[in-house]
């Protein structure tokens, strides 16, 4: 689990260390990371996402014993240029994400043949922030090179929950459209309150038209040519891994996992 993580000049670093008793005996002290502090005025997280770092590092790190992660600006950008930058990450080794609640159920995709879907379910957000996956259809390995198919993301129902955890947006995403963010009259973001019941609906017809329903309302139209894989994955609660990093292992990790409860899942 990562605790705390900043790229930048983050403030009050330390290293555990000894503490020598009168005796002459020594006391270990550990490094407490609530003293950690991220420096606002140069940080990786500045106008990204929150928990952008924290993010980072655990897409490199989950499902490992161990791993490396290089702390320059390649990885993280440059918050403050030209001036020396260091990573500082409080984490502690668990296993604690095998058991999050969240479901894998890859042979519904074996259904989905001919690129002509309708998956709904009930949602009821709870108060977390960032990007959480409702559901989630992934793309498969190339069987002949073990490198990942053109499209990973072949269409995911996202929560965003805002910071304050009192709203939030869900939404759609592919690799072929991106982001499709339901819009209400006046154009604004289709922001709705966290702690309550929705009914999502996503519909794909042959040709591509796909569309969102929340509540029994229409509010988005999209057109994709992407389509559910049927040697790929299908996800309730949580999205998998498909940065370069956890690719290069030939392995897939959760990330994203929603924070609320799920009912009446239908396909």
């Amino acid at each position: 689990r990562v605790l705390f993580a900043s790229y930048g000049r983050p403030h009050n670093g330390c290293n555990e260390g000894v503490e020598r008793e009168c005796d002459d005996s020594e006391t270990p002290v550990p490094c407490d990371y609530l003293e950690f502090e991220e420096n606002e005025s140069c940080s990786a997280n500045n106008g990204k996402p929150p928990r952008w770092t924290e993010d980072v590092v655990a897409q490199l790190c989950y499902g490992r014993s161990q791993c490396n992660i290089p702390a320059d600006d390649s990885v993280f950008g440059d918050p403050c240029v030209e001036r020396v930058k260091w990573l500082q990450v409080a984490m502690r080794c668990t296993d604690r994400w095998r058991t999050k609640d969240y479901m894998q159920m890859d042979r519904v995709n074996e259904f989905l043949t001919q690129g002509e879907y309708s998956i709904g379910v009930w949602v009821y957000p709870h108060s977390k922030p960032g990007e959480q996956a409702v559901m989630a259809f992934g793309g498969a390995l190339d069987s002949g090179t073990s490198e990942p198919t053109e499209q990973m993301n072949r269409a995911i129902i996202q929560w965003r929950g805002e910071v304050g955890g009192n709203s939030g947006l869900f939404y759609y995403y592919d690799d072929c459209v991106m982001d499709v963010v339901p819009k209400k009259v006046d154009g604004l973001d289709n922001v709705v309150a966290t702690h309550q019941w929705y009914q999502i609906w996503v519909t794909r017809l042959r040709n591509g038209t796909a569309a969102m329903y929340l509540n029994g309302v229409h509010v988005a139209s999209w057109t994709t040519a992407c389509v559910p894989d049927p040697r790929g994955t299908f996800t309730l609660g949580m999205d998998l891994s498909d940065d370069l990093a956890t690719v290069a292992t030939k392995a897939f990790y959760p990330r994203e996992f929603f924070d609320g409860l799920m009912d009446e899942v239908k396909i």
